[in-house]
């Protein structure tokens, strides 16, 4: 029973520690050794002159929000040089006004259709314009942070140049400082773990099973000779004799003779009468 017991500890442990270990790789293979988290979100392709999202509305003035310091990154698939901005959603209209461009519904949801716009202007290069909150621009991926954006607003990606015609990949980003020390954490703890496993495992295979009970041995089991029974096998018990139950047994002590004081029963049963006269020869005597 003990050897049970532990073996079945070892696995519980087992399935405990796995997946801990497997959980703490997983963390901080997100965090990349820094602690940034990207997640993929789509691309889009575009013939106007802008990708444009659809007018947001975020307050990120919250503490956490400098923690997490989240962002929006852009690169383009033709390695032509890229504008990525954020500027208010009154003043992305009134510079894109009339301008052929595509409206992304939700950044969130990039596989969702855009709405492509026509127009006939052409916009002026988007470096020019002084409205942005913020801006980057260059070859690469470029990246805006979030964490100084506050009311209703739209992301805008062009061409570095102002010239139509882009292909874009967006992806989103975090920073989540605690997420390599709770990765390690969990591999540490899942080692610890999966050493008490190993351990109880082994102490399961070594553990002696409980002998039986003398006496109690399982069904059809013949310890000790007999069934349910202990020690060195006994030696079978002597044949009956014939006509009897069970073995011969010896005597009493002073079995056969006679007690004190017996007086044998007299030859002639009937005093005063003659004795029966003997039997003739080859007949036996009647019993009385």
């Amino acid at each position: 029973m003990k050897r049970v017991i532990l073996i079945v500890c070892s696995l519980i442990a087992l399935l405990i520690g796995l997946p801990l270990l497997f959980g703490g790789i997983a963390l901080l293979a997100l965090g990349s050794g820094d602690s940034t988290v990207d997640a993929r979100l789509g691309e889009v392709d575009a013939t106007g002159y802008a990708i444009v999202s659809n007018s947001l509305t975020v307050d990120f003035d919250a503490p956490i929000v400098d923690t997490l310091n989240p962002a929006i990154l852009a690169s383009s698939n033709s390695g032509s040089p890229l504008f990525l901005g954020i500027g208010p959603t009154a003043e992305v209209e009134r510079y894109l006004a009339g301008v052929p461009q595509t409206l992304v519904d939700d950044l969130d949801e990039l596989g969702t259709p855009q709405i492509d716009i026509p127009g006939t202007a052409t916009p002026a290069p988007p470096e020019t314009q002084t409205f942005w909150v913020e801006s980057v621009s260059g070859a690469g991926e470029q990246r805006i942070e979030l964490s100084n954006v506050q009311g209703n607003f739209r992301v805008v990606t062009m061409n570095a140049d102002g010239s139509p015609g882009l292909s874009v990949e967006f992806s989103g980003s975090a920073e989540i400082p605690f997420l390599t020390p709770i990765g390690i954490g969990m591999i540490v703890c899942a080692l610890l773990v999966i050493a008490l496993a190993i351990f109880l495992l082994v102490l399961g295979i070594k553990a002696k099973p409980t002998p039986p009970v003398a006496g109690y041995g399982p069904p059809g089991s013949a310890v000790g000779g007999y069934p349910g029974s202990s020690g060195p096998p006994h030696a079978p018990p002597p044949p009956a004799a014939p006509g009897t139950i069970g073995p011969p047994q010896a005597p009493p002590p002073g079995a056969g003779s006679p007690s004190p004081g017996y007086r044998p029963p007299p030859s002639n049963p009937y005093p005063g009468t003659a004795p029966p006269p003997p039997p003739p020869s080859g007949e036996s005597q009647p019993p009385v």
